[in-house]
């Protein structure tokens, strides 16, 4: 679809709006879809239920009345053998186990969308305006929707006075839930894209990105390297426009390792760089907004990060930048004590460093 679009403009115009017209119809679907997988009653949808919608999540057991019956005897009624007439009567389903969604409500198809409709945009420049503001409030929907097990998960650590990052318990198809989450960090680099000329639009949905943007980094799976790498190159561009203001309330969670750079392995080997590089992007924007708390805190952790042989010495230098450039902030913001204080710990941190 893409390399029509691209490759004869001319013949595909009037197919334009007939796929964008799919795909908001797919953005539509995604709060059914996630609601039907990992709401309260997900997994166990009645043989009515999916006879009636005529299609079944992946990873959902067939119940005992929908047992295939290719490939066994046929069975006898009532004693006599199944007859022409009566093995008729009775309607052959393909397992229910191996039916997937269909495309429309395919959290895996809709991930490939958000790249067709920004080669259209680039196109057919004429339709991305008046085409957006229908989907400005669709994808701003699905990039805020998140799985049941997820939420309850947040709310008991909540209690627990603890940060919740990673996959809950409570998942049990992890390939859909990486399906979806991968599908809205696409929706997360589409937007990236497309705030750029949109900026009347988008100030009205300044709380929702970086409310999002903050929960993906929470829940992405913690194998899902190249997501999380996408999410964080998506978000360093959105810190170029209006957004990074936005971003201020959630700097302590972004200042936790678990949240940015999550605990796998390989993201922690591979994308430590990048997500301290964008974080100290972000903060450089919006140091004169942050609080002493804030600062005292961003100071301490890249004054680590400054002495951390495995990071390489551009990010060593980049943090020596960046502490730098908050004295200012520091010395406005904080009590003459706070600040004293902190500037001692500065001056300490960077002998140390010239050791």
């Amino acid at each position: 679809i893409i390399d029509g679009f691209r490759s004869h403009k001319e013949q595909t115009e009037q197919y334009v709006q007939p796929f964008l017209d799919l795909v908001k119809q797919m953005y539509a679907n995604t709060k059914s879809v996630v609601e039907k997988e990992f709401g309260k009653n997900a997994g166990s949808p009645t043989a009515a239920e999916e006879a009636k919608s005529g299609e079944a999540m992946q990873g959902v057991e067939p119940t005992p009345p929908q047992q295939p019956i290719q490939n066994q005897p046929q069975a006898s009624t009532q004693g006599q053998p199944a007859t022409p007439a009566t093995t008729a009567a009775k309607p052959s389903t393909p397992p229910q186990a191996q039916l997937l969604p269909h495309a429309l409500h395919s959290p895996k198809v809709l991930t490939e969308c958000p790249i067709a409709v920004v080669l259209i945009f680039q196109s057919f420049k004429t339709v991305m305006e008046n085409a957006m503001k229908d989907f400005y409030p669709l994808v701003m929907e699905s990039i805020a929707i998140q799985p049941e097990p997820q939420r309850q998960a947040y709310a008991a650590a909540k209690e627990k006075g603890i940060i919740f990052t990673g996959v809950a318990e409570g998942i049990k198809n992890r390939e859909m839930y990486t399906e979806v989450i991968k599908a809205q960090v696409k929706t997360m680099a589409f937007l990236a894209y497309v705030s750029r000329g949109s900026g009347n639009i988008i100030r009205q949905y300044l709380d929702i990105f970086p409310e999002a943007c903050v929960r993906l980094l929470r829940d992405c799976p913690p194998e899902d390297v190249a997501t999380r790498k996408e999410l964080l190159i998506a978000t360093r561009h959105m810190l170029s426009s209006e957004f990074r203001t936005a971003f201020v309330p959630f700097i302590d969670l972004l200042l936790n390792e678990r949240v940015l750079v999550g605990a796998g392995v390989t993201s922690k080997e591979s994308l430590r760089p990048l997500a301290y590089s964008t974080l100290a992007d972000l903060i450089h924007q919006v140091r004169n907004e942050l609080s002493q708390q804030q600062l005292a805190r961003v100071i301490s952790v890249y004054a680590s990060i400054s002495h951390d042989p495995t990071f390489p010495l551009t990010i060593q230098t980049m943090c020596g930048k960046l502490i730098h450039t908050c004295l200012d902030s520091v010395c406005s913001k904080s009590e003459a004590a706070d600040a004293v204080k902190l500037l001692n710990g500065l001056m300490l941190t960077s002998v140390e460093k010239l050791k």
